[in-house]
């Protein structure tokens, strides 16, 4: 039973067929329950980031697609509970996983999470759904959950939102300070920065000169 699901080319999958399945709350896959073969089969196939949560542990399994979300979590994530993956996350996405393993789905689009796919902690937005998974009888067995990564098009859209809004502000000015001032504001909030300074360089003398800066409030102007 185990390699007709485990064969064939992806991290995953080598993994799999090497795994130690005494450690595992599922057991071996020859015990598994017929709705965890098909989930396991299914997130082993699709080419987006899916996940399957199963048993009263929260047991965690996932594709190659879903590697990169878990930087250096990665290989030593497989199989184990998903509070122990991930403890940041467990306060705010703990109980929309309880929720799914009661019977309540969930979908959430462009919800920001504090990762580190490269070892560096980036905040990055992702559309996910969360869809319990149920036996014959109606009994909830686990959770499958699949998501998209939409930072790319949440920055594309505060982007245009911000030149939208920059424009609508610069109707009522009229004197480039005026400008140089608001625009400063406006970014320094829209990146949440601390300081915006504009300054004038003079590239003969090799020198500039700071005409207008912005501080956040309790910054001190340089």
């Amino acid at each position: 039973m185990q390699s007709e699901f485990f064969t064939g080319e992806g991290q995953v999958r080598q993994l799999l067929r090497n795994f130690d399945w005494t450690s595992s709350s599922i057991g071996p896959p020859d015990k598994w329950a017929p709705e965890l073969h098909t989930l396991m089969d299914l997130i082993l196939q699709v080419k987006y980031p899916a996940v399957v949560l199963w048993g009263d542990d929260h047991s965690y399994w996932y594709n190659d697609a879903y590697i990169y979300l878990l930087g250096q979590r990665h290989p030593a994530a497989l199989g184990r509970p998903f509070r122990d993956v991930w403890p940041e996350l467990w306060p705010e996405t703990g109980p929309v996983i309880e929720a799914a393993m009661a019977g309540i789905p969930a979908y959430f689009e462009n919800i920001p999470f504090t990762i580190s796919p490269n070892g560096v902690m980036e905040q990055r937005y992702f559309t996910l759904s969360f869809s319990p998974v149920r036996d014959r009888s109606g009994k909830v067995l686990g959770m499958f959950n699949a998501g998209f990564e939409t930072t790319a098009r949440v920055a594309d859209e505060r982007r245009v939102a911000f030149e939208l809004a920059l424009s609508d502000r610069f109707r009522s000015l009229s004197t480039p300070d005026e400008i140089v001032g608001e625009a400063s504001e406006m970014l320094g909030q829209q990146l949440g920065v601390s300081r915006v300074l504009y300054a004038e360089i003079d590239d003969a003398n090799g020198s500039f000169f700071v005409r207008r800066d912005w501080n956040a409030p309790g910054i001190q102007s340089l």
